[in-house]
């Protein structure tokens, strides 16, 4: 038994093994273009990213988020959409750091039921982004997972409703599942 232990970790060591991982896999691939869906604070999204590989190990990417979100204040009707540019850092094989800019807008119509009517909500803001996780790669097929994202806004244009504003002072992304190609 301990032979055969001995053996598998000499071949998990061998040239040939190393040929077959993400990150070596990386080092073929010049463009990943991935889709997917994320979660922020409260609801559901989509994503779509385009990146160039820089090195091995860092991607410069960009992204566009579509999304619906629950601001909790009653009946609500609430669009999110941001783009991005950024930074991913590959640590090893799969795990990544993403740093980026990213500009994000955020409206819709919120019934508030003690009164009458809609109240029209918008902010729209700029800041950085930042996440962790990790992407596999499989000959051309990717599968990407970013296990928690931050935004922190720096600058705001415009801010209508300060329910809105005071809600997604900060903006946590729990989940963020992708696939997609690399070339």
């Amino acid at each position: 038994m301990l032979a055969f232990m001995l053996a598998l970790c000499l071949l998990g060591t061998s040239a040939h093994a190393q040929d077959v991982t993400s990150e070596s896999r990386r080092q073929a691939d010049h463009v990943t273009l991935m889709a997917g869906v994320f979660i922020p604070t409260q609801g559901i999204g989509q994503t779509v990213s385009v990146g160039w590989f820089a090195r091995p190990d860092a991607l410069v990417d960009a992204d566009l988020q579509l999304g619906l979100v629950n601001i909790g204040l009653d009946d609500s009707s609430t669009s999110l959409s941001s783009q991005s540019l950024g930074l991913r850092w590959f640590l090893g094989n799969s795990f990544n750091g993403r740093i980026g800019l990213r500009h994000r807008l955020i409206e819709g119509d919120n019934t508030i039921l003690y009164r009458i009517g809609t109240e029209a909500s918008r902010l729209r803001d700029f800041g950085l982004d930042l996440a962790i996780g990790n992407r596999w790669q499989w000959s051309w097929f990717p599968l990407g997972v970013d296990w928690l994202g931050y935004f922190a806004p720096v600058v705001h244009t415009s801010v209508k409703q300060l329910a809105l504003a005071q809600y997604y002072q900060l903006g946590l992304r729990y989940l963020s599942f992708s696939i997609g190609g690399a070339f």
